[in-house]
């Protein structure tokens, strides 16, 4: 399968997700496509816009003979601000200023300073963009292991519509039929569903805070139901560094749909290629397909691919199975 992007990496992460094209249309997860056209219309339609690195003076900003803050600080400056604005001689002095205003007495004000001390101003600075790169993996998943996305439930492998069943029957909030439901609308059905999950979740735990129920018997109607169990232990988990169930939880319902599914042995989506918000004029008689990696650790870069030629980084690279 292949893959496009705007950035050069040697690993997928899912904490990554939502930094490239980032519809996530069908399902939060890895998006992958058979047909390496595909890979190449999103590596170009994404390549150019992430900073690979920031040049000053001809030289990498890393290797600059001033504090770790100060580089910091240059880092965001060139992180935020386009070129026009580092070349404009009206904003020459934008170090000195900054410098100034924070106080030279303060941590920031000594970092900026610190940068106008080492000569350098806006036009030095000079951000290189990653062209994007195609990359050639290989998905762990076997094809009845992915919930087709087009398909009636009824009409997919006997292994997956068992999965499937041992969603069904944990649902808190309805048991969609498997004869009435396609894989899109099973996938949509599971999200809503933790979505309202999440929902009394939260709603009950106002009611401990105000005093209107006590932890233990919070905890107590949590654990009689397994799907808001096994949401609220996911969403806590997420939420961690928030103390809780997080900013807003709500925005994790997707995720936490894909993790359930990769728990109960959905490794992911296939669908037909052509369905997406980027791309349409993909031609179905091909019968290309797109997939959604639910788990990070069931895929492998083979190869990558940018200006020159493929460059194989695994030892998987000679494995042409997928």
């Amino acid at each position: 399968a292949f893959h496009g992007s705007g950035a050069d990496f040697d690993q997928f992460r899912m904490d990554k997700i939502g930094t490239g094209e980032g519809a996530q249309a069908f399902g939060y997860g890895l998006y992958f496509t058979d047909s390496e056209d595909i890979a190449k219309f999103y590596k170009n339609a994404v390549g150019g816009q992430e900073i690979q690195a920031i040049n000053v003076k001809g030289s990498d900003f890393k290797d600059l003979n001033i504090s770790q803050s100060a580089k910091n600080l240059l880092e965001a400056e060139a992180t935020k601000l386009d070129n026009i604005f580092l070349k404009s001689d009206l904003n020459q002095d934008l170090f000195l200023k900054k410098a100034n205003t924070f106080g030279l007495d303060s941590p920031v004000g000594k970092a900026y300073n610190e940068i106008v001390e080492a000569g350098i101003k806006p036009k030095d600075i000079k951000k290189i963009f990653s062209e994007g790169k195609t990359y050639k993996v290989a998905l762990a998943p076997k094809p009845d292991e992915l919930l087709d996305y087009d398909k009636m439930l009824m009409d997919q492998p006997e292994s997956m519509q068992r999965k499937v069943q041992e969603i069904v029957d944990i649902l808190p909030f309805n048991k969609p039929p498997m004869d009435a439901r396609n894989g899109n609308s099973f996938q949509a059905e599971i999200t809503s569903q933790v979505e309202d999950s999440i929902k009394n979740l939260v709603n009950n735990k106002v009611m401990v805070m105000k005093g209107e129920m006590s932890e233990e018997v919070f905890d107590n109607l949590v654990k009689q139901d397994p799907f808001i169990d096994l949401v609220s232990k996911k969403l806590i988990r997420q939420g961690s560094e928030n103390q809780g169930f997080g900013i807003n939880p709500l925005a994790k319902a997707p995720q936490i749909a894909s993790q359930i599914m990769n728990d109960y042995g959905i490794k992911g989506i296939k669908y037909k290629a052509g369905q997406g918000v980027g791309i349409r004029n993909i031609d179905e008689t091909g019968k290309k397909m797109n997939f959604v990696i639910f788990d990070e650790n069931l895929v492998n870069i083979l190869a990558k691919y940018g200006i020159v030629g493929g460059v194989g980084i695994t030892a998987l690279q000679n494995n042409d199975t997928n």
